[in-house]
């Protein structure tokens, strides 16, 4: 299967390892953050209230439309304006708020310079400031036909800045920040309400405690293999094991490897065996975190095609 999303969406999402990090590539389809509104076909767009209602609007719809999956759009998105009818209704406001609050800081000014213009003598002085926050308050509900609510947030995006006596330059537009948060409610909702193609890299365990020497020299040899020949460390890693059955770190690597090829069950069994032995491995416990959810997003792709 295979999903593609706005390259920003891909960006934004994307985990960077450590720049000189061991680590493996794994892709894989994750769930939005709503079962019920995942499994919706088509959704109307109606207009929403509010001063920045109409921008958050066209935001959404925008954000919605560039989800694709299988090489089609996940949702129809249907304006109110054009008399659409989805299987599901998608209402709200949006309203920017502002306000300003004063206060002091202290800074150091100098009050004496030499022949070369150097301060010599500094003194703290109290300024005054002026702090800014701009917040976009929100109410959004998402409706199936038949009129239960099946989605809904209200938690608002705020921007804060602040200016003090003999700052430079001049403050952000406020019509810039507006956008920028709208921006964000957006790209909230999409995340809420549709399935997202993920990529990562992920740190490799590099530890070789309890091998021998020499396969201690093969578990370093094929950690470095990940750096340019995945498939080739994945087949090292798997050389060690049948020596070494119950060396953790290389368990967890052929569990990461298994993610890798798509084997998520493999996976998951790799990781058990790993948890059984070390409960609070880290790399076991989000592992298994990562395959649970692409089981999740798994199920809302069945609902949401059966339809």
């Amino acid at each position: 299967m295979r999903c593609t999303i706005s390259i920003a969406t891909c960006t934004a999402l994307a985990l960077a390892a450590p720049a000189q990090a061991e680590t493996l590539d794994l892709s894989g389809i994750y769930p939005a953050g709503n079962d019920e509104a995942a499994a919706l076909q088509s959704i109307t767009v109606e207009r929403f209230g509010g001063d920045l209602g109409a921008s958050l609007a066209l935001r959404i719809e925008d954000e919605l439309r560039q989800v694709n999956v299988d090489g089609r759009p996940w949702l129809r998105i249907l304006p109110a304006r054009a008399g659409g009818e989805g299987e599901g209704y998608m209402t709200g406001t949006a309203y920017g708020e502002g306000r300003q609050t004063r206060f002091t800081r202290e800074r150091e000014e100098c009050i004496k310079q030499n022949q070369f213009k150097q301060c010599e003598e500094k003194k703290k002085v109290q300024i005054q400031c002026t702090r800014r926050t701009l917040e976009l308050a929100i109410a959004l509900r998402l409706v199936r036909g038949d009129g239960t609510l099946i989605y809904s947030t209200d938690s608002p995006e705020r921007y804060e800045d602040s200016r003090c006596e003999g700052d430079s330059g001049e403050p952000r537009e406020r019509s810039s920040v507006e956008r920028e948060l709208v921006g964000r409610i957006a790209t909230r909702v999409r995340f809420d309400i549709a399935p997202v193609l993920r990529r990562e890299a992920v740190r490799i365990d590099e530890n070789r405690k309890g091998l021998s020497k020499p396969d201690g020299e093969r578990f370093k040899a094929a950690v470095r293999l990940t750096k340019n020949d995945q498939q080739g460390a994945c087949a090292a890693f798997e050389s060690i094991r049948l020596d070494n059955p119950g060396h953790l770190p290389t368990l967890a690597n052929l569990a990461l490897c298994a993610e890798r090829e798509g084997r998520d069950s493999d996976a998951a069994a790799l990781y058990r065996l790993v948890q059984a032995s070390e409960p609070r491995n880290s790399m076991a416990r989000t592992g298994l975190a990562r395959i649970a959810a692409k089981e999740r997003a798994r199920a809302q792709l069945a609902a949401h095609y059966a339809k």
